[in-house]
């Protein structure tokens, strides 16, 4: 019980420092709000909506035909916040290796970043209060927490094989060294010297 609380513990202390400071890293790039600007854009355009981006405010903005006033894609419309918690949720387990874990970060933020125009699309077509507290800001952790479970379950598939193959090599080689002991015991005298065959 006493280890499982220290595990978590640190499993929570790794997490916040982690997240922490991938969000300072994400914060100082404008380059996740252009990308949530542009994107969301081209999905406004499929569904027959005109926008163009331009600048709102000192963040990337649309300005969406039938729009009141332009849109502005701010820290939260990118993302960065659920970005941030993704990297530190993944990086903090330590159990799977660090190209799994790299490899299930590069995943999700693929997957957030092409559902993030959906949802700022959306919110925008179908703007109400119900649409922009509940599908803006709650989908994508929903969206963000089912994807780390369903990595944690997948990279670790392989844990207990692994773990198999390596007890079976170690026993193996166990016997095989106490196999090699009874032969030299058999052809050695009590005292060390070496028993004479018979002929």
């Amino acid at each position: 019980m006493r280890e499982t609380i220290v595990a978590s513990l640190k499993f929570v202390a790794l997490f916040l420092v982690l997240s922490g400071a991938a969000y300072l890293v994400f914060s100082s790039s404008a380059a996740p709000n252009q990308l949530a600007a542009e994107s969301t854009r081209v999905f406004l355009q499929v569904v027959g909506r005109y926008a163009s981006v331009e600048e709102v405010g000192g963040f990337p903005g649309l300005q969406v035909e039938g729009f009141g006033y332009p849109v502005q894609v701010n820290d939260l419309c990118a993302g960065k916040l659920e970005l941030a918690v993704l990297f530190g949720i993944i990086f903090a387990t330590t159990e799977r290796s660090l190209a799994k874990r790299l490899w299930g970060f590069l995943g999700g933020a693929a997957v957030a970043f092409a559902l993030n125009p959906v949802r700022i699309g959306l919110s925008v077509v179908f703007f109400s209060p119900i649409v922009h507290g509940v599908l803006f800001r709650m989908v994508l952790v929903l969206v963000i927490v089912s994807y780390y479970a369903v990595w944690f379950l997948w990279s670790g598939r392989g844990a207990g094989r692994d773990l198999g193959c390596r007890e079976r090599t170690v026993r193996k080689a166990g016997e095989k060294k106490q196999s090699g002991v009874g032969r030299r015991t058999a052809a050695t005298g009590a005292r060390g010297k070496k028993v004479p065959r018979r002929r």
